[in-house]
C-alpha cells in the first residue's frame, strides 16, 4: 500500500488522463456493486439499543476527554484534509492551470509519494516527545530539499 502513489504516478505518465478518469469511474462503480452484494450474519451479542446520534456523541465525548486521543484525532483530521486537497487539486492545477502534460503530473505524483514515504521512514527514527527542535529542523530540511528538487525538475 505504501508504493501505490508512486506506481500511480508512473501510470499517469504512460496513460492519458481521460483514460485514467474512465478507469477510476469504472472501478468505483464495481466497488459500489460489490459493497451492495455483501451479506452479513446477524450478531449474537445482545446490546442495549441506542440511537446512532447518541452513540456518536458519546464517542466524541470520550475522545475529547482523553488528551492523547483528541490530539491524535485533530492532527489526523488536518493531515487528511491537506492530503486530500493535494490528491484532488494537484491534477487540476498541473494539467489545466499550468498547462503541463500528464507525464509531468505523473512525475509530481511520484515525487509526492516518495516524499510521503521518506517522511514516514524518517519520523520513525525520532522520539517526538523530547526532540521537537530536531524535528522542526528536519522538516525544514526536507522542505528545502523537496523544493530544490521540484525547482530542478521544472527546468529539465
Amino acid at each position: 500500500m505504501i508504493t501505490v502513489p508512486i506506481v500511480a504516478g508512473f501510470l499517469v505518465t504512460l496513460v492519458h488522463i481521460n483514460t485514467l478518469a474512465l478507469l477510476n469511474s469504472f472501478t468505483e462503480f464495481v466497488g459500489l456493486i460489490l459493497i451492495f452484494m455483501l451479506r452479513f450474519k446477524p450478531a449474537n451479542a445482545v446490546s442495549k439499543s441506542i440511537k446512532f446520534t447518541e452513540g456518536m456523541a458519546e464517542s466524541f465525548k470520550y475522545v475529547f476527554k482523553n488528551r492523547n486521543l483528541s490530539t491524535l484525532f485533530l492532527t489526523s483530521s488536518v493531515i487528511n484534509f491537506l492530503g486530500q486537497s493535494l490528491t484532488v487539486g494537484l491534477p487540476i492545477i498541473i494539467v489545466t492551470q499550468l498547462g503541463y502534460s500528464s507525464a509531468h503530473l505523473g512525475t509530481m505524483e511520484s515525487i509526492l509519494g516518495v516524499a510521503l514515504l521518506l517522511t514516514y521512514i524518517t519520523l520513525n527514527f525520532f522520539n517526538m516527545k523530547n526532540n521537537l527542535k530536531k524535528l522542526s529542523v528536519l522538516s525544514k530540511l526536507i522542505l528545502i530539499v523537496s523544493l530544490s528538487l521540484s525547482h530542478h525538475q521544472t527546468f529539465l
